[in-house]
């Protein structure tokens, strides 16, 4: 019994890669733009007024449809944003944030064949879609007794495109 189980763990480990013909799966993403730093910054730093930065962290949800061995259609909702808190006055922190919100509809190309028996599939993928920015910042003006917030809001839609590339787990 020992020896069948021994001699069968390499087919259990290293089985050939079937992926699956559609599903719906979730990304992490990484978002940098002219006027984001991409960081994570607590305390002071450059400038000590800061108190908090969070630069261009996000993720989406997407779901696929293969369309050949290697070949598949996705179509993918997601957000990434980023904030920073600065002690300005008395009256309270500043914040300014910005938010990115994308419907994208795209191709996705895996490098391996399909023959290929890893479980992680290295990938490019392209595509295009509507883009919502969005960028504001929220104050409380006042004095010690007297406190309002004001919130100044913008936002755009654009079409824009994507190219990016990755790492399946199956």
């Amino acid at each position: 019994f020992a020896l069948c189980l021994l001699a069968g763990a390499p087919a259990l480990l290293f089985g050939q890669h079937i992926s699956a013909q559609k599903g719906l799966g979730i990304r992490g993403s990484f978002w940098r733009s002219e006027n984001n730093l991409g960081r994570v910054q607590v305390g002071a730093g450059v400038n000590p007024e800061v108190k908090l930065n969070i630069s261009g962290v996000g993720g989406s949800i997407y779901f696929f449809n293969k369309w050949s061995p290697r070949l598949f259609f996705e179509t993918s909702f997601g957000a990434a944003g980023s904030f920073e808190v600065q002690a300005t006055s008395a009256a309270g922190d500043d914040v300014d944030f910005s938010a990115l919100v994308p419907l994208l509809f795209g191709l996705r190309y895996e490098l391996l064949s399909p023959a290929n028996t890893s479980s992680l599939r290295p990938y490019v993928s392209a595509g295009m879609g509507p883009y919502w920015l969005a960028t504001g910042t929220s104050r409380l003006i006042g004095d010690s007794i007297f406190v309002q917030e004001q919130v100044d809001v913008s936002s755009e839609f654009k079409v824009g495109t994507f190219l990016g590339t990755g790492v399946n787990m199956h």
